[in-house]
């Protein structure tokens, strides 16, 4: 009964003691919020079930140029609620922190922040990991990403042209082949810049999209973006097309909206 009261009484200070500062600011609303805090810390069962970190590509490696941006993500399964906090680090580096409130599962998307970007000035291999400190004890997760300093070739798509509206069906995307390249990576995203929703490695200059992969990741009267890159036998980059649009178009009958 006793641990229960202290435990009781420390719930109650801690309000107390956030009503107070709230009403110094005129803000009544924060005692919400932390109340939220002060009973997750007080014991709710956040925790931490899964992690998976990629890049845009949806992968956890990647190759990109000197200078060129980089963004990563890791998805956090959890289980109740509180402060999710911890730090990006690059090669044993900190390089930001991560201060993220958790109201309500099942997951959360964290990403790495414009600026202080992802370090790609140095070529060679690098690794980034997310270290999360609350809740403790998560082992981090680590991704590996390449900056090439050298040229790289760029060649053309050749179909679908850009902006062009197709027939939503299984498409044939080609492009002009390099001789440098041993195999090339057909990668498709909702907006120019996003996340990848599919990609292929095709050792050919051209890729089938099939038509379990065309009603699963794509609709009808949308717009679409592709682009091409290509890497030698030693996985390398060493050639990228530009990135072009595409729509998909309507079906008679159906409903689509861009």
């Amino acid at each position: 009964m006793e641990a229960m009261n202290k435990k009781t009484a420390r719930r109650c200070l801690s309000i107390f003691l956030s009503f107070t500062f709230c009403l110094a600011l005129s803000c009544p609303l924060v005692l919400a919020v932390d109340s939220h805090a002060v009973t997750a810390s007080a014991g709710h069962d956040f925790r931490v079930t899964h992690l998976r970190i990629y890049f845009t590509n949806n992968k956890p490696e990647m190759t990109v140029r000197r200078t060129e941006p980089l963004a990563a993500f890791v998805e956090v399964g959890l289980t109740g609620y509180g402060l999710l906090q911890g730090y990006w680090e690059v090669d044993g580096r900190r390089i930001s922190t991560v201060n993220q409130h958790v109201v309500q599962g099942p997951s959360v998307i964290v990403e790495t922040p414009g600026q202080p970007a992802v370090p790609t000035f140095d070529p060679g291999t690098h690794h980034l990991r997310l270290v999360l400190t609350s809740p403790p004890g998560v082992p981090a997760p680590q991704a590996t990403y390449f900056v090439t300093a050298e040229e790289l070739v760029h060649f053309g798509l050749v179909y679908p042209e850009n902006s062009a509206e197709i027939a939503y069906a299984a498409t044939v995307f080609t492009w002009e082949p390099i001789a440098s390249a041993v195999f090339y990576r057909c990668e498709f995203y909702k907006k120019e810049g996003g996340r990848t929703i599919s990609s292929a490695d095709v050792k050919k200059p051209e890729y089938k999209l099939p038509a379990e992969i065309l009603k699963r990741s794509f609709a009808p009267a949308r717009d679409y973006y592709w682009r091409v890159k290509a890497f030698d036998a030693n996985r390398k980059l060493v050639g990228e097309s530009p990135v072009f649009k595409f729509t998909y178009e309507a079906q008679k009958g159906g409903k689509g909206a861009r």
